[in-house]
């Protein structure tokens, strides 16, 4: 929404006003005798009071709405640019990588030429396969967000899986399909996977089995957004994790979950879920086709 409630309510009392002040001056200037000439002369006045006020409305809305798309544009260009760095950062990991697989070349040629087979296995095991290992995972799960069309969801998704990847967790990532576009405000969906990402990579970093797990499906009727991770052993109640201050981890506010809250709050065409069991904590967000936002005042 271009206006907020308060702007819009505002503009209607003033109609409001202006069309009272109006009928009140005609009705009552014919009580009073006035003379048909000053009747006629204030109908003129108050018109073209009415039509200025909605001239300069609408000249205003016209900007606004410029300034939202241009608002936009900057938006999707900060996204990209970061988008960017983290691809020259995938490079520079690639390079480094490089550089040390060659070290290690070396250094099984030289077990080889002395028939070292004991040292070479073990470095085999505990450098190569791991590097190798690594190396390959991360090129297979970034390769998928090729599917996703959507520059912003493509960011935020990648500076998260890249953060996962950096602390050693399983990552799985599934996106069969083109994702082209979501019946949704992109800003409000980068905030919500933003911050369901950061909840889910430090669960699952605590963790005994570390793994995340992020799946994107899509379907004619809806998009789901599905992210998983393993969890500790702890103790939460789903009713209140969303309640303002309401937190399980020392040293946050308890802020993140409550703003996701009252963005969905905005929506009609959403399904969200969230779901506890055996150690593995899932939030489902379903986004249907169908498009429809609400404005709500901020608490």
């Amino acid at each position: 929404m271009i206006f907020s409630k308060e702007m819009l309510l505002l503009l209607a009392a003033e109609i409001a006003i202006c069309a009272f002040v109006f009928t009140y001056n005609i009705i009552q200037g014919e009580r009073e005798g006035y003379p048909a000439k000053v009747i006629y002369f204030n109908t003129i006045l108050f018109s073209a009071f009415f039509i200025i006020t909605l001239i300069i409305f609408l000249f205003s809305l016209r900007i606004m709405y410029k300034n939202q798309k241009l608002q936009s544009l900057n938006q999707e260009k900060q996204a990209l640019e970061e988008y960017m760095e983290k691809i020259e950062d995938l490079y520079q990991d690639m390079r480094i990588f490089k550089h040390d697989y060659i070290n290690l070349l070396s250094t099984m040629q030289y077990c080889i030429d002395n028939d070292d087979i004991h040292n070479l296995k073990i470095l085999f095991r505990t450098k190569i396969l791991p590097s190798s290992k690594q190396l390959t995972n991360k090129d297979a799960t970034i390769g998928k967000l090729s599917n996703i069309r959507i520059l912003e969801l493509k960011g935020i998704l990648y500076a998260k899986l890249i953060s996962a990847m950096n602390q050693q967790l399983d990552i799985t990532l599934e996106i069969q399909e083109e994702i082209n576009s979501i019946s949704m405000d992109m800003l409000d969906l980068s905030r919500i996977i933003g911050i369901f990402m950061d909840n889910a990579i430090e669960a699952a970093r605590i963790s005994e089995d570390k793994n995340l797990v992020v799946l994107v499906i899509n379907s004619e009727e809806s998009i789901t957004i599905v992210i998983s991770n393993s969890t500790p052993d702890i103790n939460i109640d789903l009713d209140n994790i969303y309640k303002k201050d309401i937190t399980s981890k020392k040293g946050h506010t308890g802020l993140g979950l409550y703003s996701v809250r009252k963005i969905l709050n905005k929506y009609n065409n959403i399904i969200h879920s969230t779901n506890y069991n055996y150690h593995i904590f899932t939030q489902t967000l379903e986004i249907c086709t169908q498009y429809d936002m609400r404005e709500v005042t901020s608490s």
